[in-house]
Order: C-alpha cells, then sequence, then structure tokens
C-alpha cells in the first residue's frame, strides 16, 4: 500500500500532540482510512466518521471500519455518532463507502430520466426536486 507524503506527514504531526489514548480519525470518504493508519502507529486507533453535507441536517454518519481498527475504537465511534444525535453505519473502506454510491446511481437514473423527460415537464415533477433538490445541499 502506497502511502502519500503529506499522510505521513500528516500523521506524524499528530501523533507528537494527540494523547495516548487518542483515536485518529477523518470525515472524507475521498481519503483511505487503511492508509491514514499504515502512516500511524496507533492504526488499531484509526476510523472513518464520513458525516453527510449539511451535517446539521443530515442524520446519516458512516463510520469507516479500516483493516486494523479495534473493536474498541469502532465501538467508541458508534457511541459518539449516537451521542451527536446521528445515525452510524459501519462501513468498510471502499471508493464513496455506502451513502456516495447509492447517491451516484440515484443520479445516474435521474438524469437519464430528465434526458427522456419533454422540455416542459424538466421543471415539473421529480426534476424539480428529487435528487436536484438533495443534491444542492452536498
Amino acid at each position: 500500500m502506497r502511502i502519500s507524503k503529506s499522510s505521513r506527514t500528516s500523521s506524524e504531526r499528530l501523533i507528537r500532540i494527540a494523547k495516548p489514548g487518542a483515536i485518529l480519525s477523518s470525515n472524507t470518504s475521498a481519503l483511505n482510512v487503511d492508509q491514514i493508519a499504515a502512516a500511524t502507529p496507533r492504526a488499531d486507533r484509526t476510523v472513518g466518521l464520513h458525516f453527510f453535507s449539511p451535517a446539521n441536517v443530515m442524520r446519516l454518519l458512516e463510520v469507516v471500519r479500516g483493516q486494523q481498527t479495534s473493536p474498541v475504537t469502532l465501538a467508541t465511534a458508534m457511541c459518539l455518532a449516537k451521542r451527536l444525535g446521528k445515525i452510524p453505519v459501519v462501513a468498510r473502506v471502499c471508493d464513496g463507502f455506502i451513502g456516495n454510491r447509492m447517491f451516484e446511481e440515484y443520479l445516474r437514473q435521474a438524469n437519464f430520466c430528465s434526458m427522456k423527460a419533454p422540455p416542459r415537464l424538466r421543471s415539473m415533477g421529480p426534476w424539480s426536486d428529487g435528487a436536484w433538490q438533495w443534491a444542492h445541499l452536498r
């Protein structure tokens, strides 16, 4: 597994300032939690917390379990999510995790439907809200 220089530098900096028992977490679906974990001596205490945008509206929170994430770290992340009023789901490391992979297909189908719709209908029905209404929140 290739670990970028920036991941290694950021992880080294965090390890120097974080308490020994601290959990390291990332909030993005673009960074690989396993790569972040590989750049730190705390791989078992590394997890992803993928909040959906806008975080104050969206209740779903993907808790991303890396290959070396410990059961205690995973349980702690799940408890934190619940304390924040989120609905946590466990995801493995993969492109887009769960929500973005589903949303991508939803948008693909919505775009296909809109291409087939007569122009006067494009401002009505599912084209006036649905995928596009949700997409503007991102």
